[in-house]
């Protein structure tokens, strides 16, 4: 039968709409690692004295739904949707839930090696069992408590 490339995306559907999802994906990667860089920017100080702390979040979110099924997608999603940090952050955690529901069959890098008996000692291997899931939560956790602190301060 020959080789056969394994499927890596998980479809979803969002508001009746199917869309795939490949997080082990090069250009998806590489798409959440400018996202969590804008994340790494934000801290209370910077968010507090920004008038559009909401906003500015819940751009960054969206530009996540981004990385994750693609611009397409993101624009379809949010059109005619306000902007809405809870609605965002409900959506990501969404995405991430089906993607880790069906993740369980994909070996790492270091199991594929292995299975080769190519030595991974001293090699800083790439996780590729979903790396940037708890990366994220940091900064987004930082992001929402700036958004916070903002709108204390603007009261």
């Amino acid at each position: 039968m020959g080789f056969q490339f394994t499927k890596r995306g998980v479809d979803i559907e969002i508001e009746g709409k199917t869309y795939t999802v490949n997080i082990q994906d090069a250009d998806t990667q590489d798409a959440l690692a400018r996202v969590y860089k804008v994340f790494e920017t934000y801290d209370a100080d910077t968010l507090a004295n920004n008038e559009r702390a909401n906003y500015t979040v819940s751009c960054t979110l969206r530009d996540m739904v981004g990385a994750l099924i693609g611009l397409d997608g993101q624009n379809e999603i949010f059109e005619n949707r306000a902007h809405c940090v809870i609605d965002e952050l409900e959506l990501i955690n969404y995405i991430y839930g089906e993607v880790k529901a069906h993740s369980g069959d994909t070996p790492t890098l270091e199991e594929l090696l292995a299975s080769l008996n190519v030595g991974t000692e001293g090699i800083n291997l790439p996780k590729t069992d979903e790396p940037s899931v708890s990366e994220a939560g940091g900064a987004v956790k930082d992001a929402i408590g700036g958004v916070i602190n903002a709108a204390k301060n603007n009261k």
